[in-house]
């Protein structure tokens, strides 16, 4: 599209110029030709580049998971790779026929980086072929006005018709307002207006070739967003926008730039919600651990009393054969009821519960043996 518009287009700009003076009609019809064959091109090259990038996408999917209940092992460490893609200057785009191959796969924010730069490359470039060709005649009258205005001829000769309103005000050498500085006033304000509506201009023609175009980008973004990614691939997400904002400013587009912009701050608040959903998760971990050390130091207590009783217990049985064998029973009940359920047997503390008394009751058994041995003797 860039190179027809150079090498072609902007060749006739001078022709839509006169068409915009003698022929108004004829220079609406040619622009809005070109708007809607511009309009389609961008549309139907966009459609298909987002679906491509759609297809990729969907092959790894990231979900967010807080830094808490996460068991995977790559969320234990950043792939300083992938912080590449925050910026413009990195790894080379996407392209789509990429999609074709069913195992290729790239990570979201390349993803989303290669479709901003398409598009921040081609909206550009649009946008400066509008103010190319579009803006002949609006800068030409603005021209014509204010060397009209400030020529000499115009300020000091009296056979023009402005003679007289450029003469000073009787009485203008003893304070009085000379009407010359407030004309010169009038055509620059007139100028600034007239560059105003001649950006406004730009803007709506740009807009309204390019509007699919935002669509497809929004629409892409929010599936970005949705499940929502872990939080270092959202950040650099959003680190990159801001460096195509920069971009954007040097090319002076503001359209772009406030395009852009407007997707940085849709992803703010997700990355803030993101950030609080962890801090949230460390204190209840905090909270949770604290109420687990108060419950063991109990359980542990627990434990000394319940050994104390088991041997006291077991005590009044005379004979030492018997009072290992009454232990023995009790502490393999104990074993049995720590035993259920592997949830609770997973936990560490519950291992090192099972293992004081799996210890004691190897200790009965010993005692046992030893005590057969010798009533054998």
């Amino acid at each position: 599209m860039q190179v027809i518009q150079t090498s072609v287009l902007l060749k006739y700009s001078g022709l839509f110029a006169f068409l915009q003076r003698q022929a108004s009609n004829v220079a609406h019809e040619v622009q809005r030709s070109y708007v809607g064959a511009a309009r389609v091109y961008y549309e139907t090259g966009f459609r298909r580049y987002a679906r491509s990038l759609g297809w990729i996408k969907a092959r790894s999917v990231e979900k967010n998971e807080s830094i808490v209940s996460s068991e995977r092992e790559k969320d234990l460490h950043v792939d300083v790779q992938r912080l590449e893609y925050s910026k413009i200057e990195g790894p080379s785009i996407t392209l789509a026929y990429m999609a074709d191959d069913k195992t290729h796969k790239e990570p979201l924010e390349a993803l989303l980086r290669s479709l901003l730069l398409v598009f921040m490359d081609n909206a550009t470039a649009e946008y400066t072929f509008v103010k190319a060709f579009f803006s002949f005649e609006t800068t030409l009258n603005t021209q014509e006005s204010t060397q009209a205005t400030l020529s000499p001829t115009s300020l000091l000769s009296p056979d023009r018709a402005t003679f007289a309103d450029h003469r000073s005000v009787s009485g203008s050498d003893y304070g009085g307002q000379q009407s010359r500085p407030a004309s010169i006033v009038d055509t620059i304000a007139a100028a600034e207006a007239s560059k105003k509506e001649e950006k406004a201009n730009f803007d709506a023609i740009w807009k309204q070739i390019m509007d699919p175009v935002l669509v497809y980008c929004e629409t892409f973004l929010k599936s970005v967003l949705d499940p929502i990614p872990p939080a270092v691939p959202l950040l650099t997400m959003i680190r990159l926008m801001e460096d195509v904002v920069l971009e954007v400013q040097k090319r002076n587009c503001p359209p772009v730039e406030f395009f852009v912009f407007g997707l940085r701050l849709q992803m703010w608040p997700v990355f803030q919600k993101i950030m609080a959903e962890n801090a949230e998760a460390l204190k209840k971990l905090a909270e949770e651990q604290e109420e687990e050390t108060m419950i063991f130091s109990n359980l542990l207590r627990l434990r000394q009393e319940l050994t104390k009783l088991i041997l006291r217990h077991s005590n009044l049985i005379k004979d030492v054969v018997g009072q290992a064998t009454a232990q023995s029973a009790i502490y393999q009940s104990l074993l049995q009821g720590l035993s259920q359920g592997t949830h609770l047997s997973a936990h560490p503390k519950s291992q090192q519960e099972i293992a004081y008394w799996a210890n004691l009751e190897e200790e009965t058994r010993r005692k046992i043996l030893s005590a057969g041995r010798r009533s054998q003797r």
